[in-house]
């Protein structure tokens, strides 16, 4: 019944399944960023003053004291693996205790799955680099490159007590990946060694886990980003990975006559957050689902991590998440004091409404926390086939791209649409994306500069110069411009409604506004939900506007080497063409842009050294400079309306939430949260 098969989740196991170091000795995560001093307090029940990390003797919550004096529970010391993750809080080691007041505004809860978010490795809290979590090591590969080594972190049981080992990892590609009754997807960077141009798809890896603690990826051909993929958000490892095989054999065929295929398996696992008996890693373990209405989680008291006194994470007792859909009630919750830290669930736009109401929130709005990319970003389709005549040829066009971009009043549209928060950008990648990917800071600094200003300025003289130039130089009795052969342009601009249709919809009536000044009749188009996706994937389309966001070029590509995937429909063809290894799509034409993008990302993945996989990154940015723009970025690093109560404690002031790859919260590791005694 097995089958070959790969997919994005089978990486994420990879991760998972490293092997043991027997040392005692605590390892230790760097200290993070300070965060605003708090000043309201809470009660809870003090900590031990932080001392240096006792060697055999750690400190836990009251709540679990009592359950291992009743005989209930084993020992913390039976409970934490030989070398606990040991976390230097921000301010101080904290005080146990306390119910965590949260939101969510999705049935499926992702935004608390990223508070809860645990991957094998994570992100240092600048975002700069990613260090051993729930694994021991970051990914060792070998000398050629084709197999990569991972530890996992001796001794770390589930929440239910049972060990987290390989064997868990393995169930995963065994049972589920690679059985035909299963076909569980695995991680799309487990695929390699594919030549589209001679029709060869790429080929899955394979996974062995030697011992307990070991997971062996072997790769078909190098890939020196791959070891970074489980630091992201939370579909990577805890949504695909995260499997504890003694729980869900009892579903499988294979362990149950009760089964036939894998349909309660599926979804049992898709369902876990809300399967109050499904063994997690998390800092807290589901107790109670009201559905529609709330969710509660407890302490999970087999978790891995301590601080340096020695006190298991975490510090709160209790989260308890209310599904709260309409905006506006999220914010009076907040507004209210009913709500003790909040990352996504707030407007942005709402910011000067809280700094005016911190004393009533009884909360600090924390001022680091940004989002990411272009909000929104104009994507003009390079392999349009859509039936309107010659206007393939006219979207490929530099100086019309161009013409469009300077046309455009990017400062009215920070002002209008967001208040005047952010800056005017001209790419899809915030400064601090490029700091993660190019080593060498001042490289970086100056490739996201260059681009990010590249044809910003707003000059409607350039814009009409740029027009002219593209051919565009008749105009009709309404003063619109034609096409070369006289008969009547009109651009059709789609406009998703994809993060934020109010954000969406308001810039593009500006932009319409501009680029009819400038004398292109343009068109705005509703595209939403099913409809947006269907039109990416026929390339019948001409430009899009929609909210965007990068972080980490090769932690979710592409958003700068457009042509190996869709994610920006720039070059939708070319992608299908790629990433089906030439059975669909369209081939790009040598010596084109998406072939160069190409030929760079393929040369990325093959690079062991991470400064010179900077400069071909900064190579990728010069082609959108010489040969762009393909997109059209308007607003970046808009201000996340993040807010925390007065008297929660360790709560960085710095994340980046859109994209999700940046793993935020959960890279600022909220286990560490504390209140007030």
């Amino acid at each position: 019944m097995k089958k070959k098969s790969s997919y994005l989740t089978a990486m994420i196991m990879i991760l998972a399944l490293a092997a043991c170091q027997s040392t005692p000795t605590p390892t230790t995560a760097p200290a993070a960023t300070e965060a605003p001093a708090a000043t309201e307090a809470l009660a809870a029940t003090e900590a031990p003053a932080a001392t240096d990390a006792p060697q055999s003797k750690y400190q836990e919550a009251p709540m679990l004291a009592d359950l291992v004096a009743a005989g209930n529970l084993p020992p913390v010391e039976q409970r934490l693996p030989d070398n606990p993750l040991v976390v230097t809080p921000i301010e101080s080691a904290g005080a146990y205790g306390g119910q965590l007041r949260l939101m969510h505004f999705w049935a499926g809860a992702e935004t608390i799955k990223m508070v809860l978010n645990d991957p094998p490795v994570a992100f240092t809290p600048d975002l700069k680099d990613i260090l051993p979590n729930l694994f021991e090591n970051t990914g060792d590969y070998s000398a050629d490159g084709l197999t990569l080594t991972w530890k996992l972190r001796k001794g770390v049981r589930w929440s239910d007590g049972e060990p987290f080992t390989t064997a868990d990892l393995m169930f995963w590609w065994d049972n589920m990946v690679n059985d035909e009754r299963c076909a569980t997807p695995a991680n799309p960077f487990l695929y390699g060694g594919g030549d589209p141009a001679a029709g060869k798809a790429t080929v899955l890896s394979s996974l062995e886990a030697p011992d307990a603690y070991t997971l062996l990826i072997r790769l078909p051909a190098p890939n020196y980003v791959m070891n970074t993929v489980w630091a992201v958000g939370f579909w990577e490892f805890q949504e695909t990975n995260m499997v504890p095989a003694h729980y869900l054999k009892q579903f499988h065929p294979e362990f149950s006559s009760a089964y036939t295929d894998c349909q309660k398996l599926i979804e049992v696992k898709a369902n876990w957050l809300f399967d109050a008996n499904y063994p997690v890693l998390n800092a807290w373990r589901t107790v109670e689902v009201v559905p529609g209405e709330k969710l509660v989680l407890d302490r999970n008291p087999y978790y891995w991590k301590v601080d340096t006194a020695g006190n298991q994470l975490p510090y709160v007792d209790r989260v308890e998440s209310r599904f709260v859909a309409d905006q506006q009630a999220r914010t009076l919750a907040a507004l209210n004091g009913e709500v003790d830290v909040a990352v996504r669930e707030l407007d942005r736009r709402d910011r000067a409404l809280f700094l005016d109401n911190l004393d009533k929130c009884q909360c600090r709005v924390l001022s680091g926390w940004v989002t990411g990319g272009a909000e929104p970003l104009i994507s003009i389709n390079q392999t349009y086939v859509g039936d309107e005549t010659g206007m393939a040829e006219l979207l490929r066009n530099n100086d019309f791209r161009r013409g469009l971009s300077v046309a455009v009043n990017r400062q009215r549209v920070q002002d209008t649409v967001w208040n005047g928060l952010g800056y005017i950008s001209n790419s899809d990648t915030i400064e601090a994306s490029f700091l993660y990917d190019i080593p060498d800071e001042t490289l970086a600094r100056q490739t996201w500069q260059a681009w990010n200003d590249s044809y910003i300025e707003f000059n409607q003289d350039e814009a009409n110069k740029f027009l002219d130039a593209a051919g565009l130089t008749q105009r009709d009795s309404a003063g619109f411009r034609t096409k070369p052969d006289g008969s009547r342009l009109e651009v059709i601009l789609l406009v998703s409604d994809f993060a934020s249709e109010v954000v969406n919809s308001s810039a593009a009536a500006l932009v319409k506004e501009d680029w009819e000044e400038a004398g292109v009749r343009t068109t705005l188009t509703s595209a939403t939900g099913d409809a947006y996706y269907s039109f990416t994937e026929d390339s019948t389309w001409e430009i899009i506007i929609a909210t965007s966001g990068a972080f980490g070029e090769w932690l979710f590509p592409s958003h700068i080497m457009y042509g190996v995937n869709n994610n920006q429909g720039v070059f939708p063809l070319v992608g299908q063409w790629y990433s089906s290894g030439g059975t669909r799509g369209t081939a790009p034409t040598p010596g084109s842009p998406a072939a160069r993008f190409i030929e760079l990302y393929q040369k990325s993945l093959a690079e062991p050294d991470p400064f010179k996989r900077g400069q071909l990154l900064a190579d990728a940015v010069q082609v959108h400079i010489d040969e762009g723009p393909f997109v059209l970025g308007l607003v970046a690093n808009v201000p996340e309306m993040v807010i925390a109560k007065n008297n929660v404690h360790n709560v960085v002031d710095f994340g980046i939430t859109g994209p999700w790859t940046s793993n935020a919260p959960g890279h600022s590791i909220p286990a560490q949260w504390y209140f007030s005694p």
